[in-house]
């Protein structure tokens, strides 16, 4: 299989039988699957979420499986309640879909839905937890991992975690490959039986003393949870400090008029990089001069100077792959360019 690529060119990973079979088996189990649970499948049948999370882990576990050609916010939440649906792996892309319809849930046999693919916003769970009565849990897998490395408990989810590790070893490393005290933040690396030890073209750099370092930074709590703090390439560096896009996106994505948000680092003389939001707002206007005063008052309020966006640029449209996760760097590779030529 391919990763996703959002940060560079998508690495070949090849799976075995054996670490597919541990990874669904760890879906069975923190998620309690039984013959009784039914799925959508609702992500194309190459992405590793899709293949191992709803399809292996069902058809292992004796469940039901429907298929979908394609996502239908409008006949979503009516399928989940006359096809008795119990669980739904989603993506935040299409959690912000089914937010933006004035559809409720109804009359449904829902344990739960579970979220994966791409970090969810604080501020879009929020919402959500307002507006559906239906747990909505947490999690993170990536491809080299056969799909899950952790996941909330159903029964003690943390908000604004991605839960617990699941039959997966996990520790939170610093820039000499030192272990990280709880609450500090590094780079995530992992090992186990679901999990890759080479990427079918050689990538030595990617691994440390048996552990594959993810590319991930996050920190680990007290009781083990664990926090993802973005991708180590996605971090903006302005004058020497860390920016972390999606802290800023979570806070300028409640004002009304953002549909969605992508915050970019791009090349700057003085300060190395500076920070610059793409915004896709809910009506197309030509004249912005409101939204830019509302974006920079909640800015200067919220967020620290090194954070606050220097630039705004309004987009129609944000370039993304196959499960709608957003490209970040070729996001930030369009922006440059068009800054150049302008």
């Amino acid at each position: 299989m391919h990763t996703s690529g959002t940060t560079g060119k998508p690495k070949r990973v090849g799976l075995t039988h054996h670490q597919l079979l541990a990874g669904a088996f760890h879906v069975i189990d923190s998620e309690l699957l039984t013959s009784h649970d039914s799925t959508f499948i609702l992500m194309p049948m190459f992405h590793i979420n899709a293949l191992v999370i709803s399809n292996l882990a069902t058809r292992l576990s004796h469940g039901q499986l429907l298929f979908r050609p394609k996502f239908s916010a409008h006949l979503f939440w009516k399928e989940v309640s006359s096809e008795k649906v119990t669980w739904v792996s989603l993506t935040p892309a299409i959690i912000a879909i089914l937010l933006q319809r004035d559809q409720q849930p109804t009359d449904n046999n829902l344990r739960f839905l579970r979220t994966a693919s791409a970090p969810l916003l604080p501020s879009t769970h929020e919402e959500f937890n307002r507006r559906f009565n239906v747990p909505l849990i947490e999690s993170y897998g990536m491809t080299e991992a056969a799909s899950q490395i952790a996941q909330n408990p159903l029964d003690r989810p943390l908000q604004n975690s991605v839960g617990l590790p699941v039959g997966t070893e996990l520790k939170i490393l610093g820039t000499n490959y030192e272990e990280m005290a709880v609450g500090q933040v590094g780079e995530i690396a992992i090992k186990g039986e679901s999990i890759i030890t080479h990427y079918l073209d050689p990538q030595p750099e990617a691994f440390h003393d048996g552990w594959l370092l993810t590319g991930d930074l996050g920190s680990l709590d007290e009781d083990g949870y664990l926090q993802i703090s973005g991708r180590s390439k996605e971090m903006i560096i302005r004058g020497g400090e860390n920016v972390n896009p999606l802290a800023v996106e979570d806070c300028l994505n409640v004002l009304k008029f953002v549909r969605e948000m992508a915050v970019i680092g791009v090349p700057d003389k003085i300060y190395g990089e500076t920070v610059t939001a793409v915004i896709v707002p809910t009506e197309i206007s030509q004249d912005h001069r409101h939204q830019l005063a509302l974006l920079n008052e909640l800015a200067n309020e919220q967020l620290l100077p090194v954070e606050r966006p220097t630039k705004y640029i309004f987009s129609s449209q944000l370039p993304k792959n196959a499960t709608g996760k957003i490209q970040r760097t070729l996001l930030a590779q369009e922006v440059t360019q068009q800054l150049k030529e302008a």
